[in-house]
């Protein structure tokens, strides 16, 4: 297997896999002769979404982010047109397209869904509920982590959302403030809560299919708000063992399961009581393995994880729909798992997310594949102009050129005279050694003198008395006149009175 003409770069830029070894596929129905690789993202990549025409894809990764592809606008490096991080710090769990295309729904480690247009503009973001309520059907939206996300197969106003919460909701795209309706799913034995893994609707929207934690898979009436499925089969999988994917084939009748028991099986919702086959020895390491059926409804594809005694890494399975044997695989040549998968049916090609490294490979046949990420593989990036390129701007100051200077230079003082800008007032704590002050502050220091220094009411009245003796003008003359006797310095209550015997 020999790769492109494009060297591998960092994590911001893609690399192409192409002239794949035709002999590992005998099966000319997979499109799988030639690669393409996109790398952008740095972690596991959980989630994808294809528009319905094929134009658009939209990756979500472990490291928080979202990256939205135009294989119509990109070229052979193969970089994403936008990158977001809708919810902070919290992994993106799974995202998918409306059936028109126009904007596509995210559900997270969070407990908020979002609604984007196409161009990763956030449109809608939903309510939240009461953790500290008991009734979860009281509360406005879900209490813990979002675990997949889906539209109603035809309105195009309605999604739902399942969470660790026990929960599936139905919300209305235009009603942000509450769910429309609410299946509650009853834990049987002791646990407080029963967590949904998986969902999905059926085509007619009648009915509604969830995978919970205990291992059980349910079928349950989307008529208002049910309190007990239509049929169940408890022990689906192995207690404690997490669906992570339900697949529904064309006729509707045929469900595939996937689970972290290292297991794929098939049932027929008709009679929804035992598998119709079962295909084991599949392992995974991640909770977003995903299992699809192909688009002639032939084949059922899913991911494995990597083989850590062979040092190999996932493979990409094809097994028969009815009989689940392997027809065909596709080794994946990095040591990673494969985790998201989709196989688009009008440009016939198959795109996959890897765990661990956060690469997206895009296979396809350069004869039954159409558009899709050939349109970017036959497009070189522009080349850039040699004389822009080497070009080095230039910065210069105004206040370095002689002309603009109001004096000359003189090295004995810093700053530039008149030119210098004086030092604004430092608001808030203060840094640097300065006192920092407010605006109130700062204006009523401007309208107000400074105090005159505090002095000593004793020293301001001894300073005048060596000038009083000298030259009396207040109390001496008063006792000139002859009119007034003068008052001794002795108090009266003082005076000695006669000693009588």
């Amino acid at each position: 297997m020999a790769d492109s003409t494009v060297p591998p770069k960092t994590t911001s830029t893609s690399d192409t896999d192409s002239d794949q070894d035709s002999s590992e596929s005998t099966n000319s129905e997979f499109p799988i002769t030639q690669s393409a690789q996109l790398r952008q993202h740095t972690k596991t990549v959980s989630c994808l979404a294809l528009d319905p025409a094929g134009a658009r894809l939209v990756s979500g990764s472990y490291d928080y982010t979202l990256n939205l592809w135009d294989f119509a606008g990109m070229d052979s490096t193969l970089r994403p047109f936008r990158t977001v991080e809708p919810f902070g710090e919290y992994q993106i769990r799974d995202v998918q397209f409306s059936p028109s295309g126009d904007r596509f729904l995210v559900a997270s480690g969070a407990c908020i869904p979002k609604l984007f247009d196409r161009d990763g503009d956030t449109l809608a973001e939903y309510a939240k509920g009461d953790m500290y309520l008991r009734d979860l059907r009281r509360t406005a939206g879900h209490t813990m982590a979002l675990t997949q996300v889906g539209w109603h197969p035809t309105n195009k106003t309605r999604f739902y959302t399942a969470s660790l919460d026990g929960t599936v909701r139905f919300w209305d795209t235009e009603r942000t403030n509450k769910h429309q309706q609410i299946i509650l799913v009853r834990p049987k034995g002791r646990p407080a809560r029963n967590p949904v893994h998986a969902a999905l609707y059926t085509s007619d929207a009648s009915s509604f299919v969830c995978a919970t934690g205990d291992g059980s898979l349910s079928v349950w009436s989307t008529k208002g708000n049910p309190s007990r499925p239509l049929s169940c089969v408890d022990e689906a999988h192995i207690t404690g063992s997490e669906v992570t994917s339900l697949a529904l084939s064309i006729d509707q009748h045929t469900l595939a399961s996937r689970a972290t028991d290292d297991t794929v099986k098939l049932w027929d919702l008709r009679q929804f009581k035992k598998p119709l086959a079962v295909r084991s020895g599949l392992a995974l390491h991640h909770p977003e393995t995903q299992v699809i059926f192909s688009p002639n409804d032939r084949y059922i594809v899913t991911g494995t994880g990597t083989n850590q005694e062979q040092q190999e890494g996932g493979r990409l399975v094809f097994l028969n729909k009815d009989t689940l044997e392997e027809v065909d695989h596709y080794q994946e040549e990095s040591k990673a798992s494969v985790v998201s998968i989709l196989w688009h049916s009008r440009i016939n090609q198959i795109v996959y997310g890897c765990g661990g490294t956060g690469t997206i490979r895009a296979l396809y046949d350069p004869s039954t594949s159409v558009r899709g990420i050939k349109l970017a593989m036959d497009k070189q990036p522009k080349k850039r102009d040699a004389f822009v390129g080497e070009l080095k701007p230039t910065i210069v100051n105004p206040h370095s050129l002689p002309m603009f200077r109001a004096h000359p230079p003189d090295k004995r003082k810093s700053g530039r005279g008149t030119d210098r800008v004086p030092e604004r007032p430092v608001s808030g704590h203060g840094h640097g050694g300065r006192i920092g002050s407010n605006e109130v502050q700062r204006i009523m220091k401007t309208l107000m003198k400074e105090p005159a220094p505090a002095e000593d009411p004793r020293e301001a009245l001894l300073k005048y008395a060596q000038e009083a003796e000298e030259n009396p003008y207040w109390i001496t003359p008063a006792y000139t006149s002859g009119s007034v006797k003068k008052a001794t310095s002795e108090h009266p209550s003082a005076r000695k009175k006669p000693r009588r015997d």
